[in-house]
């Protein structure tokens, strides 16, 4: 009788075994499976993030305002020596290539330096020009001069340009009571020996309706002008 019993438990015991290894093995496929789902979505993200960063650090970006169109010709000033450069000038298609190449970084370099986003558009009451008179602005103002510095790049235009803002809507003076679009005909960009990304600004002389006399209006983005300044000696 006590044998039977014994034997009884025995099976009893052998079967809660089985039981549990069974449920054992159950969870542990379970687990293995879940291991291998994580392990292929992680996998697969960090494909999709590399890909990514490859795509952003080849994909370009460019920080010019966008409205600055080519010019009719550009004057050029190095360490105190000014050339007039346009298209029949020969290295001028080099010229204006390096001078669009000096505004355009990678999508990632963009982000990492935080180059994205809109310009900003700033007025001042500050004369651009030395002497104007008859519509005919002619040298740069004192604080022009002191803001370009010796280096830099002169854009002419024939014909009067908008200002737009980087939503690509007309800009309107902010300076008076009503709003008037802002035009000019120069430009200046100072450049910068130093071949590294730094903030660059755009100088216009811009007029309105109102005023006869142009003022200082400004846009700063981020640029590498190292490529200008070398290039200017061999015009």
């Amino acid at each position: 009788m006590e044998e039977n019993k014994v034997l009884n438990q025995d099976i009893s015991s052998n079967e809660i075994d089985e039981v549990l290894k069974s449920v054992s093995d159950d969870v542990l496929k379970k687990q293995k499976k879940k291991t291998k789902i994580f392990c292929l979505v992680f996998a697969l993200l960090t494909f999709i993030f590399s890909i990514l960063v490859i795509v952003s650090a080849v994909v370009k970006v460019d920080l010019k305002p966008y409205f600055v169109e080519e010019p009719l010709r550009f004057e050029i000033c190095v360490d105190g020596t000014t050339k007039l450069i346009d298209e029949d000038t020969e290295g001028y298609n080099e010229f204006y290539n390096k001078y669009l190449d000096s505004f355009k970084i990678s999508h990632l370099t963009g982000i990492f330096t935080g180059s994205l986003g809109g310009y900003q558009i700033s007025e001042t009451q500050t004369n651009f020009y030395n002497t104007y008179s008859e519509g005919v602005g002619r040298g740069m103002s004192s604080t022009l001069s002191s803001n370009v510095g010796s280096n830099y790049i002169h854009l002419y235009y024939l014909n009067k340009q908008k200002v737009y803002k980087a939503d690509k809507t007309v800009y309107y003076s902010t300076t008076f009571q009503r709003n008037y679009e802002l035009e000019y005909v120069d430009v200046y960009i100072p450049i910068s020996s130093t071949d590294s990304l730094s903030s660059t600004t755009f100088y216009f002389g811009t007029s309105n309706q109102k005023t006869s006399t142009p003022k200082i209006t400004k846009i700063t983005v981020n640029g590498n002008t190292s490529g200008l300044y070398q290039l200017a000696d061999k015009l």
